[in-house]
């Protein structure tokens, strides 16, 4: 029976791989949350910066009406007015930037982070409860398998070859049937991995993928 334990020993180390992988998950979600705390300050800098920058070409517009009513500098005022032109689209720009990261970034992934909570305790939860019950399964099985075996020494010593030979196929059947469940114990705890993995790798894929959107709009085009 050593080789059964020995690969039910190999289905915990999978277990434990599982075990990391959502830790790792877990231990992410307050720096998703500094992220977006950090993100509400830059955004709440921009709006007050737009409407700093605002105000400075209303002023800026201001004297370029009052030059182009001027009797002598009507070429100058139109170049300036041109400048308030610029400026405007400048000014809308930034404010289509801050809205993108808004929208694309802060306020989706703020509700997004709250269902990867959620989803990343469904999954332990679920891991946890098959876990419990293959262990079970398992155990129980084993035991059977161990007392067959003695069972099977014992008709030896007895020098009963047909009970010994019963005792022994049904030895092996159980054996057998062991170590089937712990190829499929093994074999859920991989597919619970992969399950991990992807959902983590999920996660980032969709903070790429709003930047992405956000870049449309970056701030170096200003």
């Amino acid at each position: 029976m050593s080789e059964v334990y020995d690969k039910d020993v190999s289905a915990s180390a999978i277990g434990d791989t599982f075990g990391r992988i959502v830790e790792h998950m877990k231990t992410s979600f307050p720096l998703w949350e500094e992220f977006l705390s950090r993100g509400v300050r830059l955004q709440k800098q921009y709006e007050q910066t737009i409407t700093a920058f605002s105000s400075f070409v209303e002023g800026f517009a201001k004297i370029s009406e009052h030059a182009v009513r001027s009797k002598g500098s009507f070429e100058v005022g139109a170049s300036l007015t041109n400048l308030v032109t610029w400026q405007r689209g400048l000014e809308q720009k930034m404010r289509d930037s801050v809205m993108s990261l808004y929208s694309n970034v802060l306020v989706p992934l703020n509700v997004k982070v709250e269902d990867w909570k959620k989803t990343t305790t469904q999954l332990k939860r679920e891991h946890d409860r098959e876990v419990q019950k293959a262990v079970e399964d398992i155990k129980e099985s084993g035991k059977m398998t161990m007392k067959t075996q003695q069972s099977v020494k014992k008709a030896e010593k007895k020098d009963n070859t047909f009970k010994a030979n019963e005792k022994r196929k049904k030895y092996e059947r159980l054996y057998q049937e062991t170590n089937n469940l712990i190829q499929l114990a093994e074999s859920r705890e991989r597919m619970y991995i992969s399950r991990a993995i992807v959902e983590e790798r999920l996660w980032f894929c969709g903070l790429a993928n709003a930047f992405k959107l956000v870049m449309c709009h970056p701030p170096t085009h200003w």
